[in-house]
C-alpha cells in the first residue's frame, strides 16, 4: 500500500458515528500546531473550489469528478489519534504504515500525549515493535481508541515537511484512472475533497505527517480554520475559510490591533478562502480573523486570544481589538487598512 518514500496509501472505511470537540480555533496543548492548522487551511482551501486546486496537477484524470464541498471543521480525538500516530511510527523506525508498528495498548487514547508519548515503551502491548505484525493495531482500531469508533473515516499520511509541500503530493498524486472512486492511486486527493468527511484531524511528529478524517454532524462553525504562511518572517500571507448560507458582509484579519480587508481567493459565496497578504515588521505580530456575517454577527478565529508570528508564542489568550488609527501604508502596503 506503500506509494514512496514520501507519500503512504490512504484508507476509508464506512458506518455511523458519535463524539465532538470545543471552542473553535483555540489550541488546546499544543494541538493543533502552526503546520497542523495550516493544512486544515489548506484541505478546505482545496474543498471550496476543487477545479481550481487541480489547475496544476498534471496527470488527475477524475479530476472532474469532484465538487465544491463544506469545509471540514478541527477534531481534537481525531488530532489526538493523529499525532499519535506519527509520533508512535518515529518511534518504531517501521516507515509509513497505517496499521500501527504493534499491538496498541488499550487505554492509549487516555495515556496520550500526557503519561505516554507515542513511544514504543508506554504504546505498546509487551513494549516490542513488530514491523510486520499480523496482530498490530488496525488503522480503525487506533481511531477507536481515541473516541472514533464508529462512521465513515479515512486517513492520508506523509513525511514531515513545509505544510503546502506536503498538501500538493497528496493533492497532486498522480492517478491512472478517470472513475469518480476511491483507488489507491487517487486516495489522497479523494479523502480531501469528497462530501462524506465532516471532521478532520491533523498530527505532526518526528518523521510523519498525518491526516484522519471522520463523518459525524456537520458542526456551525462559520470560520472553521485559518492560519498565516509561511511560519515567520516579513511577507506573510493570512488565509481563512468561511462557512455560512451567504457570503460574509465583511472579511477581515486583525493585526496588532488594526483590522484589513481580505479578498476571495477560492470559493464563492459561503463556501469561500478569504486572503490578505502583508508586508510586516521583524518584530512580533499578534493577529486573529474577524469576518461579519451577512446578517451582522461578528465571528472571530480563534474564538479567544490572537496567534503570534515571530513571536515566542503559537497562541496567547490576550487580544488587541481594533484600533481606529491605521497603522502606516509602508508597514502594510498591499490591500486596504481600515
Amino acid at each position: 500500500m506503500t506509494r514512496t518514500a514520501l507519500v503512504a496509501s490512504a484508507f476509508l472505511l464506512c458506518a455511523l458515528a458519535a463524539g465532538l470537540q470545543a471552542a473553535v480555533g483555540v489550541p488546546v496543548d499544543s494541538f493543533p500546531s502552526w503546520s497542523e492548522r495550516m493544512i486544515h487551511v489548506l484541505v478546505n482551501r482545496a474543498r471550496s473550489d476543487p477545479a481550481e486546486d487541480l489547475v496544476g496537477c498534471s496527470n488527475c484524470p477524475e479530476a472532474a469528478c469532484y465538487t465544491p464541498q463544506s469545509p471540514l471543521a478541527w477534531n481534537e480525538d481525531l488530532a489526538h489519534a493523529a499525532r499519535f500516530h506519527a509520533a508512535n511510527l518515529t518511534f518504531s523506525g517501521c516507515g509509513m504504515r497505517h496499521d500501527s508498528p504493534c499491538q496498541l495498548e488499550n487505554d492509549i487514547g487516555n495515556t496520550y500525549p500526557g503519561s505516554c508519548d507515542g513511544s514504543i515503551a508506554c504504546a505498546c502491548v509487551g513494549q516490542t515493535a513488530n514491523c510486520s505484525g499480523s496482530s498490530n493495531s488496525s488503522p480503525w482500531n487506533r481511531l477507536a481508541a481515541f473516541g472514533v469508533s464508529t462512521g465513515y473515516r479515512g486517513e492520508n499520511i506523509a513525511s514531515n515537511g513545509d505544510p503546502f509541500t506536503i498538501f500538493y503530493l497528496w493533492l497532486w498524486e498522480s492517478s491512472s484512472s478517470s472513475n469518480c472512486e476511491f483507488n489507491f492511486q487517487n486516495g489522497h486527493r479523494y479523502n480531501i475533497l469528497n462530501g462524506n468527511y465532516t471532521h478532520i484531524g491533523v498530527g505532526q511528529d518526528g518523521n510523519f505527517t498525518v491526516q484522519d478524517f471522520w463523518q459525524f454532524t456537520a458542526p456551525s462553525q462559520k470560520i472553521p480554520s485559518g492560519a498565516h504562511y509561511p511560519q515567520s518572517g516579513t511577507s506573510i500571507a493570512f488565509r481563512a475559510n468561511w462557512n455560512d448560507a451567504q457570503s460574509p458582509r465583511r472579511a477581515q484579519v486583525n493585526i496588532d490591533g488594526t483590522l484589513h480587508d481580505m479578498l476571495v481567493e477560492r470559493g464563492s459565496g459561503g463556501n469561500a478562502t478569504y486572503l490578505y497578504e502583508a508586508a510586516l515588521g521583524s518584530g512580533c505580530v499578534q493577529y486573529y480573523f474577524q469576518f461579519t456575517d451577512s446578517s451582522g454577527e461578528v465571528s472571530t478565529y480563534p474564538g479567544a486570544g490572537t496567534f503570534g508570528i515571530n513571536c515566542a508564542f503559537d497562541w496567547t489568550n490576550s487580544r488587541l481589538e481594533k484600533t481606529q488609527t491605521p497603522l502606516p501604508a509602508a508597514t502594510y502596503p498591499l490591500l486596504m487598512t481600515d
